[in-house]
């Protein structure tokens, strides 16, 4: 038996009608309720599983990101309220040199959380550079190779010289919250650093974080006692089980790929995400809505002290 119907909107009268077919849910009045709200109730009911509290006035990407972690039955809808991690992309590549001292020094006065830099291994040093020659970011032309260690330190990057990783370790001694992520861009580096890191002042290697897009260069650090993070252009289930195996304490992904559920996926892995590479307050906004821990942005400038 169905209430009378009479002066009830078509909307509300078909829920009606399907719920005493169904003889298993009961939805709350829904007359004046949003569509959208609506539809996620009704959905919630019949799947019997999940409940997620009131989402009206909550931004769409919040949304979104609930309605996926609770799909996956596996993760909170609570959002982190901790604060957003900016590291300076490179230093600060968008107003200085990429992987300069000036730019390294110019996001740690910003108030960067840390910075992220690249490094090759070239004659038994860890040169900080991104790219495997030395065209785009100097007045050089040819391969780390060929050049050497004493070729590179020729070289102009942009009114500064390339530097090595030692070079840092003043810097992140005057800046001590500063944390360091370094990038591995090749196997051999992996090794190296490792070796090197042993007489490294233990307070800057305390703050270190060890990334890379290779999944070798990781594997010599696990049970090392410092932090790693599997960097990813998208996350596959193959690469987020290797991110696993490796003892991953993060994923770092490419902002173009990212989706709330995919950073759910990560979180219930037990790894946190960090993102690049990120220019945008608003685009900072959302992403620590839906559970983001950190950033990496040529213009910090623009996001510390915003987010």
């Amino acid at each position: 038996m169905i209430p009378q119907e009479r002066g009830i909107t078509r909307v509300v009268r078909h829920a009606r009608r399907a719920r005493a077919r169904m003889g298993r849910v009961t939805i709350p009045e829904e007359r004046g309720i949003p569509r959208v709200t609506r539809h996620a109730r009704r959905a919630r009911a019949r799947m019997g599983r999940v409940t997620i509290s009131e989402e009206r006035g909550i931004p769409r990407v919040t949304r979104h990101a609930r309605r996926a972690r609770a799909r996956m039955g596996r993760v909170t809808t609570e959002v982190t309220t901790q604060r957003m991690e900016i590291f300076g992309h490179r230093g600060a590549a968008g107003l200085l040199p990429e992987n300069t001292l000036p730019g390294f020094r110019r996001a740690a006065e910003l108030g960067c959380s840390g910075v992220e830099c690249d490094v090759w291994a070239v004659d038994g040093e860890l040169a900080v550079i991104h790219d495997a020659t030395v065209d785009r970011t100097t007045n050089g032309h040819g391969s780390l190779d060929e050049l050497g260690v004493a070729g590179l330190r020729e070289l102009d990057a942009g009114g500064a010289p390339v530097p090595l990783a030692e070079d840092l370790l003043p810097l992140l001694a005057e800046y001590p919250a500063l944390l360091w992520n370094v990038e591995l861009k090749d196997v051999v580096a992996a090794g190296l650093l490792r070796r090197r890191v042993v007489d490294w002042p233990a307070g800057v290697v305390a703050r270190m974080l060890v990334s890379s897009f290779l999944p070798d260069a990781l594997a010599p650090w696990v049970g090392a006692g410092l932090p790693v993070a599997l960097c990813v252009d998208k996350v596959t289930p193959k690469g987020l089980s290797r991110a696993q195996s490796l003892g991953c304490a993060a994923v770092h992904m490419a902002l173009g790929r990212l989706r709330p559920e995919v950073v759910a996926r990560v979180r219930n892995a037990g790894m946190a995400v960090r993102v690049f590479t990120v220019n945008d307050e608003a685009i900072c906004r959302r992403l620590a809505a839906i559970g983001v821990q950190g950033v990496f942005t040529d213009r910090p400038d623009l996001l510390v002290g915003n987010v």
